[in-house]
């Protein structure tokens, strides 16, 4: 697992260091030789209200992934993780392109 540059990992949750490994491990199944690389956690900006900020989201990279095998993985990682967590993929087709991942219980609990 690598950090981008300037990402900042203090105050997050453990049940998103959870999804971090579930991730890791899924992109080593589906993409092997693929490096997974958190490009942000609680650092960066993001919008009003975002569970970045609460410690419960990351993004990876995903431009190293041709589009098959991102969206192989995209799914794959939805099946790891469970209903408890979200993950999606913003700003497609762009130099920003990352898989968002976030710890949102769909029992209104958030820890």
């Amino acid at each position: 697992m690598q950090l981008k540059s300037g990402v900042r990992i203090l105050g997050l949750k453990a049940e998103i260091l959870l999804g971090m490994v579930i991730a890791k491990e899924t992109l080593k199944e589906v993409a092997p030789g693929i490096d997974f690389v958190v490009t942000a956690c609680v650092d960066g900006k993001h919008k009003e209200g975002s569970l970045h900020y609460a410690g419960q989201a990351f993004d990876m990279r995903t431009h190293d992934l041709g589009e098959p095998s991102r969206d192989q993985f995209l799914v794959s990682l939805r099946i790891a993780l469970g209903t408890d967590f979200d993950a999606i993929i913003e700003d497609i087709d762009t130099d920003n392109e990352h898989i968002h991942v976030e710890w949102q219980p769909k029992t209104g609990v958030n820890g």
